[in-house]
Parts: C-alpha cells; structure tokens; sequence
C-alpha cells in the first residue's frame, strides 16, 4: 500500500480540501469502524481509508459503509492467502499478467488479452484477477497506489465475454479495489466502443475520463499516448513496441512465486502495508454512482441493504467513477451487440418466409426465380427495412443516461 504520486500522471484536476480536513475524516472513519486485528488492522491504514473517502467523493457515511463491506469480504475470501499454484491453470494462456515494466510514472502495468480466454470457470476467473490485482499492489512503489491496464483486442470477439464474470468482475474492482486504477488504455478496440465512450464522457468528471484512452495502431495521433506513456522497447510488440517475446507461462510462474515469498512480510505489522504514509492526494476526489447509506454501526463488519428507489434517482446525477463507468460501457455494448444478432435472425427468418411466399405465388417466373431462390437478396432488403428501427433503438439507449448508472 503506497503514498500518493511524486511524480503525478496530469489528470488536470486539483483537490480543494485541505490535508487537516482529510485527516479529520480518515479519523473519523476509522473511529466508525472500530477496533480490529490482523490483516483487517494492516489494510485499515491511513492511505486505504483515504481511498475509499476517494472513491465515495469524501462522504464519512458512505465510505464507512463500503469500507466494511471490503473488510467482511476480505475477512472471508482472503485475498492475500492466494498464491501462484492456486491460480497457474487460469494463468496459462496469459489472458492477464502482470508485465516486467512499467510506465514513466511508476505504476505497474496489468496487460489483459480478452481473446485469450481459457476458462469457464467463474469462480476460477475472479480469483485469478483478484491475484493479479493483490500482485499488482504487492509491487507498487513507495510513491503510488495506482496502475495501469493495458487491454489488447486484437482477436478478439464476443465469445469472449461472459456477462457473468463482467458483472462479478465489476462488483469486486469497484466495492473493493478503489482507487487503483490509474489509467485504462484499449489498444484496438472495436470501433463501436469509443461511440458509446463519447456519449458516457459528458457524465464524468474530467479526472475519471482521463482514465480511459482508445489508442489504435493505425493512428499515430493516438500512438503519441503510448509514447509519452511508456519506455516502447520495453513493451510488447501487440502494443505497438519493440519486445518481440511471446508471453512464457513458465517465466512467469518463477516471477509470481518470487513475489509469492515476498507477501509474509508485506502483511507483518512492521511491513511496508503498515508503515505507509498518507498519501499526498493531487487530484479531485471522484463521485461515484452510489446507493443511499443507513446510519453507520459502529460494531462488527456488515454488507448494509441497497437504497430505496428514490434514492436511486438522485444517484443518477452523480458523476461515475473509476471501474464502474468501464464496466457499464462494455456492458451496454454486450446488449446493443446481443441486440443486434437477435434482429439479424429475425431479419433471416423473416426473408427466408417472403422467399417462400414468393415461390408459391402466381408472381412472374423471373421474379420468383430472383428472389424464391435468394432468400439472402429478400434478407438484405428487410434488414435495410428493420435497420430504422434499429436505429431508433441504439438512438434511444444511447440518448437515456441511466443505462449508465
């Protein structure tokens, strides 16, 4: 667990509260949660308070309510219990792994191929990502608390995506990994991601929006990003870099099981998670999409309910933040994707019904030998006929801001 940037990523955007103010509601969480042992003890640090009152715009209620959530989470699935061996059969294919650089601002880098699913597993999945993200963290330098996610879609489709693991993946990043990501870069994502990335962008405060870059290795305009990002002869060539190594399982699996040994001592309570410093915050602090809060309970760790309906309303005018606005964005392209295959097979059916009509009808033998025997030509037409209604319908999904929240 790591200070704040010495060297800050521009995010263009300065905080306004002051230290003593910040401290003042890191004191009053902790007060809130009450006394612990443990890792429990070790995670509650200054830096990770911090972050959650980060992730809930400084709200002293709400963080405390997330915060305990993460606690009982942690409390039962053990995150830093998870080593290599429990993992390696997700890790095989390198669908996500942690590289040997980083970028110019210290972060380390997760690097995700979606195309290189190996598993069906869900359970299998969020443990692996939470090793990675607990590996990540393990690695962090004095002077950070963030990193960075490269994605590479090359390859990739939507046999890829399962709306399960998308959904269990986003609940665990955003309720218990709080501000840890620093920055998301899609190299070559399909072009109908940045549409629905323009349209969520109004929404977002300027510092969760710089969170996101689409950089396509066609366009050297969007290439610069990589330049400035990272040192190129370090990163891989699918990134547009220099390093030609493919991803080699057993290289890792020594790394990991090297960093395996180091986790011990970074849980003792004279480690490194315990002697982080507050951090130094640089930026303003995001606003989250978040349910209304009960009054905190000063004892024992609990999963509070969700909030009311109403409650929900107001939420839908606050800013989105960190994992969430990722998550929603590849989820209502999932749907309007899902969408379209449906209308495409009903396009055919429909098609394929005309071809037959028009072979049993008394029409002239040149016009039922043209499309009678084409119901591909009769597809083509009634699909440019739904495609209005297709458009209305994206038209519509696009222009309602809660399909964000």
């Amino acid at each position: 667990m790591n200070t704040g940037l010495k060297k800050p990523a521009p995010d263009g955007c300065e905080n306004s509260s002051s230290p003593e103010l910040q401290q003042g509601k890191i004191n009053e969480v902790r007060r809130l949660i009450g006394p612990l042992s443990g890792t429990l003890a070790l995670y509650c640090s200054d830096a990770s308070i911090a972050r959650y009152l980060r992730a809930r715009n400084w709200n002293v209620k709400k963080a405390v309510k997330m915060l305990k959530a993460s606690l009982k989470w942690r409390l039962e699935y053990k995150p830093e219990e998870i080593r290599w061996d429990d993992v390696s059969m997700e890790a095989e294919t390198g669908k996500i792994y942690r590289s040997n650089y980083k970028d110019k601002y210290g972060r380390p880098v997760l690097v995700m191929r979606p195309r290189c699913q190996n598993s069906k597993s869900i359970k299998g999945q969020i443990k692996y990502l939470v090793y990675c993200m607990e590996n990540a963290i393990l690695n962090l330098p004095e002077d950070q608390e963030q990193m960075v996610w490269l994605i590479d879609f090359h390859g990739f489709s939507m046999s890829n995506i399962s709306i399960k693991v998308t959904r269990e993946t986003a609940h665990v990043l955003q309720e218990h990994y709080p501000e840890r990501l620093g920055l998301a870069i899609l190299y070559d994502a399909p072009k109908i991601f940045e549409p629905f990335w323009m349209v969520a962008k109004p929404f977002l405060e300027p510092k969760t929006a710089n969170k996101v870059k689409f950089v396509y290795s066609d366009d050297p305009n969007t290439n610069k990003i990589m330049d400035d990002l990272f040192e190129m002869e370090l990163v891989e060539s699918a990134f547009g870099g220099k390093d030609d190594a493919d991803f080699d399982v057993t290289k890792y699996a020594e790394r990991m099981r090297e960093d395996d040994k180091k986790i011990p001592l970074f849980w003792k309570p004279d480690g490194s998670l315990a002697a982080t410093p507050l951090p130094v915050v640089t930026a303003s602090p995001s606003l989250e999409t978040t349910n209304s809060e009960t009054e905190s309970d000063e004892s024992d760790v609990k999963v509070e309910k969700s909030s009311s309906p109403g409650e929900e309303d107001d939420a839908r005018n606050l800013v989105l933040a960190d994992w969430r606005i990722f998550f929603k964005i590849a989820g209502a392209w999932w749907t309007l994707t899902e969408l379209n295959a449906i209308l495409l097979q009903h396009c055919y059916r429909e098609a394929n019904k005309l071809a037959d009509l028009l072979a049993q009808s008394a029409l002239s033998s040149a016009i039922s030998k043209s499309f009678g025997q084409c119901p591909m030509c009769l597809y083509s037409l009634v699909r440019q006929d739904m495609y209005c209604s297709w458009s209305r319908l994206v038209h519509s999904l696009c222009s309602n801001s809660s399909m964000l929240v």
